[in-house]
């Protein structure tokens, strides 16, 4: 999942914390807090333990994501013209046997 990461350094700086301190305190290995703060990058775990901890609510760290990527959309197009063209040439098939 997606997490706000500048909030969780932000978080964690104004406690004046270090990454190994929040690792310590959330149970969570060193290497998964700094994937958090550099990508942005968590398991439902990872958020729960970090939300906990900085006492914040879950939904504060978590960055939604659009449904439709820019990927669904480029293919959208070849599915209706494949559609479009089946349909018609099923129809004209049909038309044509059932004379």
């Amino acid at each position: 999942m997606k997490i706000n990461h500048m909030l969780v350094k932000e978080q964690r700086q104004l406690r004046g914390w270090t990454q190994q301190h929040l690792s310590d305190i959330t149970n969570l290995s060193l290497r998964t807090i700094q994937r958090v703060e550099a990508q942005g990058q968590g398991s439902h775990e990872t958020i729960s333990a970090l939300a906990s901890v900085l006492e914040m609510d879950r939904q504060m760290l978590v960055i939604i994501e659009p449904i439709e990527s820019k990927q669904t959309h480029a293919l959208g197009w070849p599915v209706v013209i494949s559609l479009m063209i089946g349909t018609g040439l099923g129809a004209a098939l049909t038309y044509l046997l059932l004379q």
